[in-house]
């Protein structure tokens, strides 16, 4: 079984996949810290993927992101946090037909509670509006997350999270058992 978990920045993709994961005995791999993993062991610096970004600019980025959910895909049965901008990419949309992917959706006022909270991401620094730039992008990447989710399981900043995990692995393994994820 492979699952896939996408979504918007600071949806809560990494926290879910690191409980689920656990709850289905599954490899998890988490892409954003794959970067950083892979940038400490060649650059030999110990840097967050937003100073990665910063460093080697968006196309470098991304490049690199694709190499790393190309190799990880591969593992037989794993669950993969993929970053929010990961499927920007049309390749890595085609990747991911085969598995099973779970949308987890946030309400956009949610979102930007979280990301106030964390900080903008790194490609909003020369923003002059950094939330209508959320927004916006907001707008753009929701209709490919919607095409491609087997699942949506719905994770506003009130759901209580035991009940979305319950939830989220009784639908998982009903699409396994109905054959309609690999």
């Amino acid at each position: 079984m492979k699952i896939i978990l996408i979504g918007f920045k600071s949806s809560g993709k990494s926290t879910i996949g690191r409980v689920l994961s656990e709850r289905l005995n599954l490899d998890f791999f988490d892409l954003d810290q794959l970067i950083e993993k892979r940038f400490s062991e060649e650059k030999g610096q110990a840097v967050s993927f937003r100073e990665i970004f910063r460093k080697i600019g968006r196309d470098n980025f991304r490049e690199l992101e694709n190499s790393l959910l190309q190799e990880h895909i591969s593992v037989d049965s794993c669950l993969i946090s993929l970053g929010g901008g990961t499927l920007d990419d049309k390749k890595n949309r085609e990747l991911l037909e085969e598995f099973c992917v779970v949308y987890v959706r946030v309400p956009i006022e949610d979102i930007l509670s979280r990301i106030r909270k964390i900080g903008y991401p790194s490609y909003l620094d020369d923003s002059d509006n950094p939330e209508e730039d959320i927004r916006n992008l907001f707008v753009l990447r929701e209709p490919v997350f919607e095409k491609l989710a087997d699942i949506v399981i719905e994770n506003p900043n009130s759901v209580e999270f035991e009940k979305l995990i319950l939830d989220l692995t009784r639908k998982i393994l009903n699409l396994v058992q109905n054959n309609d994820c690999n």
